[in-house]
C-alpha cells in the first residue's frame, strides 16, 4: 500500500478528499477520518468519523456548488490565519 492510502486510513489525512487533519487525536484512533460531513457522506462513512477537534476544519458541510470552501473558519484554517 502506498504512503497516501496509509495515511488516509490511518486518520492522518481525510479519507474521502485527502486533505490534512493537523489532529493528534484522530491519528492516535487509527481509523479513516473525514473533514466534513460531506466527505463522511459522500464515502459512506459514520458521522462520528468527523474530525470536529479544535484547529481543524469545522466538521459542517461547507463547499459551495463550485466545490470550493465556503465556510470562513475553514478558509482560515487553510490559510493559517
Amino acid at each position: 500500500m502506498g504512503d497516501i492510502a496509509e495515511m488516509m486510513l490511518g486518520g492522518i489525512l481525510c479519507e474521502m478528499c485527502g486533505s490534512a487533519l493537523d489532529c493528534d487525536e484522530c491519528s492516535e484512533m487509527d481509523i479513516p477520518m473525514y473533514c466534513s460531513e460531506e466527505c463522511a457522506n459522500d464515502r459512506g462513512g459514520s458521522i462520528d468519523q468527523v474530525c470536529t477537534h479544535e484547529g481543524n476544519r469545522c466538521g459542517k458541510p461547507h463547499n459551495n456548488a463550485e466545490g470550493e470552501e465556503s465556510c470562513a473558519e475553514c478558509q482560515a484554517i487553510k490559510l493559517n490565519l
